[in-house]
């Protein structure tokens, strides 16, 4: 009985160890896998922190767009501020010119009137003189000197109406002029 105790000692004794060799396994097994566990933690740490570092430098650049894209809304409202000033005073420029160039336009309308008057008032003049002067050589042969004094005075109220002609026809020209650089300014 003692030899068979012995056996059954020696045959626990070897399960033991078979079961404490198989959790010796187990135990490097799950060592094994912790290791891995914990390099690919390890690994992950690294990559979310590269990816924290990405994803600031990316902000900062969407931050720096933002501060460029919010300047040139500035600068472009500024221009458009501008823009609309320049075409308003342009529009009152435009407006002030074309005020003038119908004001001129009346005064040169007026001067001609005037000179057109002046000038069939001499013409009636003139011929008024020249018809007493063929009635008074008709009438009177013995007035020829008279006649020829009123002769003259015709003659120089027609050559007063040839200088008021050439005047007034210069002055129209000048005022013409001044009148079409106006208007090409306002073009």
């Amino acid at each position: 009985s003692l030899q068979a105790e012995v056996v059954l000692l020696m045959e626990d004794a070897e399960t033991r160890r078979v079961a404490a060799e198989a959790m010796r396994q187990q135990s490097a097994e799950q060592a094994g896998l912790l290791e891995t566990q914990r390099r690919e933690l390890e690994a992950l740490r690294g990559s979310s922190a590269r990816m924290g570092a990405c994803l600031a430098m990316v902000a900062c650049g969407i931050g720096g767009a933002l501060d460029a894209s919010g300047a040139l809304g500035c600068a472009l409202e500024e221009d458009e501020r501008q823009q609309a000033a320049f075409a308003s005073e342009a529009e009152a420029t435009v407006g002030e010119m074309q005020a003038a160039v119908g004001g001129l336009s009346s005064r040169v309308g007026s001067l001609l009137a005037s000179l057109r008057a002046k000038e069939q008032e001499c013409e009636e003049t003139a011929r008024a003189l020249a018809e007493a002067a063929a009635l008074q050589l008709a009438s009177d042969a013995r007035h020829a000197a008279e006649v020829e004094a009123v002769s003259t005075v015709a003659r120089r109220a027609h050559g007063s109406l040839q200088e008021i002609e050439r005047s007034s026809s210069s002055a129209a020209s000048d005022l013409m002029d001044q009148v079409r650089s106006l208007q090409a300014e306002v073009v």
